[in-house]
């Protein structure tokens, strides 16, 4: 009852997502109903690939927009502007997409609670229907891992008044907190997610 190609940017897929969604229809047996998600990096033109996945039958987005700042985003080294974002959900609304989730990243470099505001603020003005919120980790043998002592990271105790922060506002703004990282408005929790959470079988490919 789901399927979701996410891991790295699957969106770099374009027209390719195509065949690959034929091949899964055909050897899995996909419900008429089935929720299809594809991750999609907002950076640059959006319209190709997002025309490609409703082609496809994907009816579901997950959008990495991660911070409304364009500093912050600079930073995590990403390629898009919060412009990108905003671009990228008016394009998939216009293709017909009504099912839409954005990534949000909370803990970062030089963040407070205001900052952590101004971006949920930023979230909501795109009128998902979902949103994923991660705490940023900083892994070893990665740049953030080796920068560590040069960022501003807010400690243990202040990254966990974010998230309390967090979960209070977007469950006043209408959002289920239906999962540790979740949040849905009715109807529009994510099965993939619900699937991971109830210790549900799936299959991995990678």
């Amino acid at each position: 009852d789901t399927v979701y190609f996410g891991g790295g940017t699957p969106s770099l897929l374009g027209e390719r997502i195509i065949p690959i969604i034929g091949a899964v229809r055909e050897f899995y047996e996909v419900r008429k109903n089935a929720e299809i998600t594809l991750e999609i990096n907002p950076a640059g033109d959006s319209e190709k690939v997002l025309s490609a996945a409703k082609k496809a039958g994907v009816n579901r987005l997950s959008v990495g927009a991660q911070s409304g700042g364009n500093e912050t985003l600079s930073l995590l080294g990403r390629t898009h502007t919060a412009e990108d974002t905003l671009n990228t959900v008016k394009t998939a609304r216009e293709l017909g997409f009504n099912n839409i989730s954005l990534d949000l990243m909370i803990g970062l470099p030089d963040s407070n609670l205001s900052t952590l505001k101004a971006d949920l603020d930023f979230v909501l003005s795109a009128n998902p229907e979902h949103i994923s919120a991660y705490i940023l980790k900083t892994e070893k043998n990665t740049l953030f891992f080796k920068m560590r002592d040069t960022l501003n990271l807010p400690d243990e105790d202040q990254t966990a008044e974010q998230y309390l922060f967090m979960c209070r506002y977007l469950e006043e703004k209408g959002f289920s907190h239906y999962e540790i990282s979740n949040f849905a408005k009715s109807g529009f929790e994510g099965k993939h997610n619900l699937k991971y959470w109830h210790c549900e079988e799936y299959l991995g490919i990678g």
